[in-house]
């Protein structure tokens, strides 16, 4: 398990502890006045149950598996003069190792605690059923041991106490070997050492373990009734266990003693009301581990994809929040694509040759209420994104909607195999020659000499593109274009950011050909911008440049 992992489980079970804790705290009192002290007490298994119920196996979402796409791999020269990147810090293991030293500190200290006790006591002598203890030490009568539990006395027990008081102590330390509250104390003192940062747990410990002898106190009153003045001399007569032992149940544990001795004139409720305060007990720790494992996050599992592609998509409306989704489809399988505000897009993807490599074509239809209100195409490279807008800019905020797609084939080779070629779109056709004018006696006076035609790429560039490296890296004219004759000017809009770095290129208006528009996109990613500044800084934005593919005119032979 990953380090972020185990921290995660850790930051799960603390925060399922405490609340569990916080609810304990608050119903504690409220509970042993209506359903009695053992109602009470039991409410402590809440915290442990609530940290319990994280490790459940979460609930499971299944997603289809992105197929992979090819890597950029750099030359080696550029390799070689990166510079090497430092390891980053693992803060979640740094974590993770604080708390096993702290851990490990708070069982020691709890050990020693409990050694120190124990030693205490100096020879244990039998006495009976029970071990008498050479000293008078604060602290005795108890109950120590987990595996094989033994009451232990203080020398001076017969003198402190008369023959009705010593029972009545007995009947306390027996309840506590017969319902192993030596246990329940083991297990708070592992939850104080795995949680020592949470001050929450240790005031729970106290607490729960006073809860403890209070349940033990009520169930001696309900087996001896007649004798609550006698038990209540009995604590009374006791020394307290200022040191106390971790793992042990002591007769005096607390202080003052006035609590416990308040509530020996308290009545037992009555058997239905501990029936019912055991049956709410049972429906809260049912609702409490559901309640945790339902607050979950729920864990992923990536399924193997079916069908011939994946199509990774992203949808927005109006520049706002895209809405983004994960499709595995069929090759000619028509899908509706996440749309909004009353519009309905399907899109149905074709595998073609492209270049000798494969792409695919996106056919897509738009409609809303019921027609159709635009059928607009895409051809893209395999595993290369794509992105379409229809809108415009209304004050400088985009109006409309925008969309990219991704489209990955499973198997390209088996794409390749049953692709078809792309057909270029047909040349227009010319437009027909004006009529000859009339033929006139007198010849018309010389017209001005028209000026000199501006290229449409003049007209067109706008944005602060590096020539350097558009030298380094000119657009590369397909050459079954070139064969055709095909020429044309693509407008594209440049992402770039803050560096000059190229972060996305779109064709805002097309050749007329797609091998021109895509030849133009390979280019300009390759680019170096001069970014806008904004304040005398430089600021990520947009940049429109045209790219011109045209044929050189032919070469005349000289006269003469």
């Amino acid at each position: 398990m990953a380090s972020h992992e185990l921290l995660q489980g850790l930051i799960e079970a603390i925060v399922a502890g405490s609340a569990a804790i916080v609810l304990v705290l608050v119903l504690r009192k409220p509970m042993r006045k209506a359903f009695g002290a053992q109602v009470a007490y039991a409410l402590w298994l809440l915290p442990p149950l609530a940290i319990l119920a994280t490790l459940l196996p979460a609930a499971t979402v299944a997603v289809e598996r992105m197929p992979a796409t090819s890597a950029l791999v750099l030359p080696a020269g550029v390799a070689a003069a990166a510079a090497p990147v430092l390891p980053a810090i693992d803060i979640a293991t740094g974590l993770l190792a604080l708390w096993v030293v702290g851990a490990l500190v708070g069982a020691g200290w709890l050990w020693r605690a409990q050694a120190a006790f124990r030693r205490g006591l100096g020879m244990l002598l039998p006495h009976g059923d029970v071990l008498c203890a050479q000293t008078a030490s604060a602290g005795l009568p108890a109950t120590l041991g987990l595996w094989r539990p033994r009451i232990v006395l203080p020398s001076d027990f017969e003198e402190r106490f008369d023959p009705a008081q010593r029972a009545l102590v007995l009947a306390h330390e027996r309840r506590h070997v017969a319902r192993r509250d030596s246990w329940a104390n083991a297990a708070a003192a592992l939850l104080r050492c795995l949680f020592w940062f949470n001050p929450l747990f240790h005031l729970a410990a106290a607490r729960m373990r006073h809860d403890q002898e209070l349940a033990c106190d009520a169930d001696v009153l309900a087996a001896h009734p007649q004798q609550r003045r006698r038990y209540g001399d009995a604590l009374l007569n006791v020394q307290l266990a200022l040191q106390t032992a971790p793992l042990g149940c002591h007769f005096g544990f607390g202080h003052p003693l006035k609590e416990r001795i308040m509530l020996l004139n308290r009545e037992r409720p009555a058997l239905r009301m501990r029936r019912a305060g055991m049956a709410l007990l049972a429906l809260a720790a049912g609702a409490t581990a559901w309640s945790v494992w339902a607050t979950q996050p729920p864990r992923t599992q990536a399924l193997p994809a079916t069908g011939d592609f994946t199509a990774e998509i992203e949808y927005s409306r109006d520049a706002g929040t895209p809405a983004r989704s994960v499709l595995t489809k069929r090759f000619g399988e028509s899908f509706t694509l996440p749309g909004g505000d009353g519009r309905a897009i399907s899109a149905r993807v074709q595998p073609v040759r492209l270049q000798g490599g494969l792409g695919h074509d996106i056919a897509m239809q738009i409609a809303q209420d019921g027609k159709q209100i635009a059928a607009p195409r895409m051809v893209v490279r395999d595993g290369q994104p794509a992105s379409m807008r229809q809108g415009e800019d209304v004050a400088g905020h985009f109006r409309g909607m925008a969309l990219r797609m991704l489209i990955a084939a499973r198997d390209p080779q088996a794409a390749l195999k049953g692709a078809r070629t792309l057909q270029p779109p047909p040349a227009p056709a010319a437009p027909p020659a004006p009529p000859a004018p009339p033929k006139m006696a007198v010849p018309p006076p010389p017209a001005a000499p028209a000026p000199p035609p501006v290229p449409a790429i003049a007209a067109l560039q706008s944005g602060g593109v590096d020539q350097a490296s558009r030298a380094l890296h000119p657009p590369r004219y397909p050459a079954e274009a070139l064969k055709e004759g095909r020429t044309g000017v693509t407008v594209l809009v440049v992402d770039v950011d803050a560096r000059g770095g190229v972060t996305g290129v779109k064709v805002e208006r097309s050749s007329g050909d797609a091998r021109l528009d895509l030849a133009a996109q390979e280019a300009a990613a390759k680019w170096k911008f001069t970014p806008a500044t904004k304040k005398g800084r430089a600021v990520a934005g947009k940049v429109r440049v045209p790219v011109e593919f045209a044929l050189d005119a032919p070469v005349k032979p000289a006269a003469g």
